[in-house]
């Protein structure tokens, strides 16, 4: 959601340097975090199955 705004949006919205830090900052918290659900959900998966 928040990578298709940027994109979109860009620099001819006028976000601020720091606006783009903390969305790309948003961007790698979101990936890491699905990384993190996919490997809990999978660990699930296999303590459920045996």
């Amino acid at each position: 959601m928040i990578a298709a705004v940027a994109e979109e949006g860009g620099v001819e919205d006028g976000y601020s340097p720091g606006q783009g830090d903390a969305i790309k900052f948003a961007e790698v918290l979101h990936a890491h975090f699905a990384v993190v659900f996919s490997t809990l959900i999978s660990a699930a998966m296999l303590v459920d199955s045996k």
